[in-house]
């Protein structure tokens, strides 16, 4: 009987191939963080780093994927398969709608314990609604207030996407998206 020409797959060793987690880690941690927050920017940071770590998991559990992964392409192709695990954790999260807090803000569980709103409260919330976004421009974007005070209301009134609106009116979607939901907080503080 011949002696197989090759190993098979599942004889590739870690060690074998010079394969270090650590260093690994220490070197596409970073990059990969972005590159899953850049892809779902609806996700929290805490899930993004989960979706990211998902890849480090993936390497402890099945170290011949990572191993065969080098052996064919070298560093490149390991970064390719980390980005693609993280990838289809963060898209599992959203997909099994785990991240519902996180995509809704902490208006949602507010207004899960909230009482109906009555007229008292509709008129509360009126009274209070300005100064509540002049507080929240205040503390997001006070060097372009009025054009994120702009942004905002259209974002309420139109149902739009941040990204659009903050297109439409040229700031950074961040600062329509901070001072949203500081206001979104504020009215339930009310409530």
């Amino acid at each position: 009987m011949s002696e197989p020409l090759e190993e098979p797959v599942g004889a590739l060793a870690l060690p074998h191939l010079h394969l270090d987690l650590s260093t690994l880690y220490a070197e596409v941690m970073p990059w990969l963080c972005r590159y899953v927050q850049a892809r779902f920017p609806g996700l929290c940071p805490s899930a993004v780093e989960d979706a990211a770590q998902e890849a480090f998991l993936c390497a402890l559990e099945h170290p011949e994927r990572f191993a065969r992964a080098l052996a064919e392409g070298g560093p490149a192709r390991v970064d390719g398969l980390c980005r693609t695990i993280a990838w289809r954790a963060a898209r599992g999260r959203l997909a099994r709608h785990a991240t519902r807090r996180e995509v809704g803000g902490d208006a949602l569980a507010l207004a899960r314990t909230a009482r109906p709103a009555g007229q008292e409260l509709v008129a509360e919330c009126r009274l209070r609604l300005d100064r509540l976004l002049e507080d929240a421009l205040a503390r997001h974007a006070p060097a372009c207030a009025a054009t994120v005070r702009l942004a905002v209301v259209d974002r309420v009134f139109s149902g739009d996407p941040e990204t659009v609106v903050a297109r439409r009116h040229g700031v950074r979607r961040e600062y329509v998206n901070r001072v949203r939901r500081d206001l979104e907080r504020g009215l339930w503080e009310a409530a």
